[in-house]
């Protein structure tokens, strides 16, 4: 008997870590970027996986190429480029999709049993619709952000904590604060609300959690710093990823843009729905009062940090994604307590609800399915494309450096090449900052390429007067716009 239950047990762990993959897989499919079945331009995503060959080349971020990511997106990338070329960001990118949603079901585990903690924890990814772009930096941090929110949750709800479990809270805020800084909001309201609940309890400052938060934090930045201290990148990488991202968000905008964008991450997410139930558990149920209110505090706050640059970027609300899991898992808990007499108060309610809100998955599966049909046979690049690479690799040795002018850094990376300027790209960094302008053409004059290719088929003049030197190039092929250096 206990041999055919733990059969069962093994059996249903097994199909739900297998529907765990399959729902990633189509969360993953969605993007049509980076999948394997993807016929899009994914230009930042070019930005990116440049970097990570980059440093596989020996090259070092910010000191050789100027870009205002994070560090640990570009070491994800040099890892993916590992596993496979082509393929490789996309399997990181899934794994770390598996990672998030078996985290959310996890966190759901807390309050319910396995049947519907599965189901609320797909639904609880309905947004990704909106929000997943691929390869953008926000889906790797998601793993982080999840194992998190469960910390928070043990500690704050049932007073559960060890130190291994405070030590990682903290690395996972190190590592997200590595990806991109404005996605900390969640370490930001959940700290405070530690202190809080530890004066409240205990009427001391938390100075060992602090302590033990703040290792972990230090573990994923230290051997950055060190890296970037030892090859003399330190003082480009904090005055491109802190200071230039910190002009990049600081310009000015209304009130009316930011509120705006924010309305439109907020309808997008459907954030009204965590929020009311929340706030309508709150009013009846005080054990849960403290943490919800932390929780709404986490959401507003994630919206605003979302939304800060008031570029509306989509993927730039993807970590709204997990503001659901909690409050849907909760109400769920709530509905379908048993009262005094040990019935069920509501009945078949709750599950209804989560159907109700699986609904938009579900026709969003369906898309996902269609996006593999059409797209599975498409080739990415163009004949004249696969032309340009094959004259980039027979006129140039791995070793020779070209120049794109424009935006299409996906030629260095189809054709193996590095750049012969930091500014690699140069939309829209030439624009955006005007202190940087005398820099980047000044840096691209400095040296002679060995090819010049002209990526902006001339549609903006800005771009192509750039380069001074194109006079000492002859054009090789009219099509493809590649110029040799003249001997």
């Amino acid at each position: 008997m206990m041999k055919k239950q733990k059969n069962t047990i093994q059996i249903k762990t097994i199909a739900i870590i297998l529907i765990i993959i399959v729902i990633s897989f189509l969360i993953t499919s969605y993007s049509s970027v980076i999948n394997p079945f993807s016929d899009d331009d994914p230009y930042d995503s070019w930005i990116f996986r440049y970097m990570g060959m980059l440093i596989l080349k020996g090259g070092l971020p910010y000191r050789d190429a100027f870009e205002q990511k994070g560090p640990l997106l570009f070491i994800y990338e040099a890892i993916g480029i590992l596993i496979n070329k082509e393929f490789g960001i996309w399997i990181l990118e899934l794994i770390s999709m598996i990672i998030f949603m078996f985290l959310t079901y996890r966190l759901c585990r807390l309050f319910a049993k396995s049947f519907p903690a599965l189901i609320i924890s797909i639904a609880s990814v309905g947004s990704f619709s909106i929000f997943f772009s691929g390869n953008m930096s926000e889906e790797f941090a998601l793993p982080f952000m999840a194992a998190s929110i469960i910390i928070y949750t043990d500690y704050l709800l049932f007073n559960k904590y060890t130190d291994m479990r405070i030590m990682l809270c903290g690395f996972c805020c190190g590592a997200v604060f590595m990806l991109r800084p404005n996605m900390v909001a969640l370490w930001i309201v959940m700290s405070i609300a530690v202190i809080i609940n530890s004066v409240k309890q205990s009427k001391k400052f938390p100075g060992r959690m602090t302590l033990l938060f703040s290792s972990g934090f230090f573990i994923p930045i230290i051997p950055i710093i060190i890296w970037f201290s030892v090859t003399g990148a330190l003082h480009d990488f904090i005055n491109q990823y802190f200071l230039f991202n910190f002009q990049y968000t600081a310009e000015p905008h209304s009130i009316t843009e930011q509120l705006g964008v924010m309305w439109d991450f907020s309808k997008y997410s459907m954030l009204i729905i965590p929020i009311i139930i929340l706030t309508g558990i709150s009013i009846k149920y005080k054990k849960y009062r403290f943490f919800n209110i932390t929780f709404i505090c986490y959401i507003l706050l994630n919206l605003i940090l979302c939304t800060v640059s008031v570029r509306g970027y989509l993927h730039y609300g993807m970590p709204l994604v997990t503001c659901h899991a909690y409050p849907l898992i909760l109400l769920f808990n709530v509905l379908t307590e048993t009262d005094k007499y040990g019935d069920k108060r509501i009945g078949m309610l709750p599950y209804l609800l989560c159907i109700v809100y699986s609904f938009t998955l579900i026709v969003f599966f369906c898309n996902n399915v269609r996006t593999l049909i059409i797209s599975a046979t498409n080739d990415k690049l163009t004949e004249t494309d696969h032309r340009m690479i094959a004259e980039i690799q027979e006129l140039t040795s791995p070793d020779d450096k070209i120049l794109v002018i424009g935006k299409k850094s996906w030629i260095y990376y189809e054709s193996d090449r590095l750049c012969s300027s930091i500014y690699f790209i140069q939309e829209p960094i030439y624009e955006l900052n005007s202190l940087l302008k005398e820099d980047i053409k000044n840096d691209i004059n400095e040296n002679y390429p060995k090819l010049y290719i002209n990526g902006y088929s001339g549609e903006i003049v800005l771009y192509d007067e750039l380069f001074d030197h194109l006079d000492e190039y002859t054009l090789y092929d009219k099509q493809t716009k590649i110029y040799i250096l003249s001997e």
